[in-house]
């Protein structure tokens, strides 16, 4: 009997699984790139696509993330420890330090985005290299990022006090202290016999004040009812050249009339005397910012 030999049908079948199988096998073990469809799920590795850049798989597309830290990119593991605003990222809640150490960031789960703007003496920086990161914020200038529950901050020229605006999470002006004292905090400058009958003598207790008691006619101005020189129900204030004494009407800056008009901060009672008397004076003007 002869031996059976395989049709040439059969030979090319094989040989075409064989080819396809080296392909898949190819494939899998080709590099993911950048755009390039993915399974979509934790389960699927990252990849370092050189030191600085990982691929990650997320909604469905592979993402190249920069690994800026000092670690770089090593076995698919990134270092974002330091990142730039608009780098991609994957973990919502992740912070960084900006390259410059001048910025916060947070990873809003697609992005890095800045949410404070670091002007302290250490900047951005982690107590250790594990930590998480810490914004010594210091003053503020407008324009600076901030977060809502951040309240106002002394501007950096220290006569100006600025509040962060929740809508567009950046740091705009609240008002203009144009008195001796500027913008200060106020825990600090009271006598502790005030703060103690004010109960501001507990730890931790700080406000920013703002000294408004100088301005000019036409300025802005916030009312205060009072009493003494306030027996009408404003506030005074003295004009910037020491020669009128002021009032706040539907919030603009009014003169009560020409005469030396003095402000002198009376620490006994945590506010300034104000006015063209002895008598004169004017309860303190706080941001209720700055609270423990």
């Amino acid at each position: 009997m002869s031996a059976m030999v395989p049709s040439r049908r059969w030979l090319r079948s094989v040989g075409a699984l064989g080819l396809a199988v080296l392909a898949v096998a190819a494939c899998r073990e080709r590099a993911p790139e950048q755009g390039a469809p993915c399974a979509g799920n934790a389960s699927v590795p990252s990849s370092c696509a050189d030191l600085g850049h990982v691929l990650a798989c997320r909604a469905f597309t592979w993402h190249l993330d920069a690994c800026r830290g000092p670690a770089g990119c090593a076995a698919g593991r990134c270092d974002q420890r330091v990142a730039e605003e608009g780098d991609l990222c994957g973990s919502a809640g992740a912070l960084a330090c900006s390259a410059d150490g001048k910025a916060l960031l947070r990873c809003d789960g697609w992005k890095m985005d800045a949410t404070q703007t670091c002007r302290g003496e250490r900047g951005c920086f982690r107590e250790t290299p594990d930590a998480e990161p810490t914004c010594d914020r210091g003053p503020a200038e407008v324009g600076d990022v901030c977060e809502g529950s951040m309240g106002s901050r002394c501007a950096v020229d220290g006569k100006t006090i600025l509040q962060c605006d929740p809508l567009t999470h950046h740091f705009v002006l609240e008002r203009n202290c144009r008195g001796a004292k500027g913008c200060f905090d106020f825990s600090a400058e009271a006598s502790p016999e005030y703060l103690k009958r004010v109960g501001g003598d507990r730890p931790g207790f700080r406000y920013l004040a703002c000294d408004v008691s100088v301005g000019d006619v036409g300025e802005p101005c916030w009312g205060y009812a009072g009493v003494g020189a306030l027996a009408s129900g404003s506030r005074v204030f003295c004009s910037s050249d020491g020669k009128q004494e002021l009032t706040c009407r539907d919030g603009l800056l009014l003169s009560r009339g020409s005469c030396t008009c003095t402000a002198t901060w009376v620490p006994k009672y945590g506010s300034w005397n104000i006015g063209c008397g002895p008598d004169a004076w004017s309860p303190p003007f706080l941001s209720l910012a700055e609270r423990p």
